[in-house]
């Protein structure tokens, strides 16, 4: 699951009309989500956070450091 739905990814673009032909479906749309999560998520464990982790989970020894 990304960090966004599809109806809000939608909804900011007042002009686009979902589910018609020509247009992009909601699959391509899920896809584009997820790609940008993983991307943003890379980034993050790459500095020792992870952004998946429940809430106030305990500092890993390099978060510490």
């Amino acid at each position: 699951m990304g960090y966004c739905t599809i109806d809000a990814v939608c909804s900011a673009f007042p002009s686009f009309s979902r589910n018609q032909p020509g247009s992009i479906t909601d699959d391509e749309i899920q896809g584009w989500i997820d790609d940008r999560k993983a991307r943003i998520r890379s980034a993050f464990l790459t500095r020792g956070f992870d952004p998946d982790a429940p809430p106030n989970a305990p500092l890993t020894a390099d978060q510490i450091a």
